[in-house]
């Protein structure tokens, strides 16, 4: 369980800074 927790952590983590960098780039394309 600790591995799937693990798992899961980082699965978070890149969903959140993708979702960051979609926010940047749309913001340089907009404006």
């Amino acid at each position: 369980m600790a591995l799937f927790g693990m798992l899961l952590a980082l699965l978070t983590h890149v969903v959140t800074v993708q979702g960051w960098l979609w926010i940047y780039v749309l913001q340089q394309v907009l404006v």
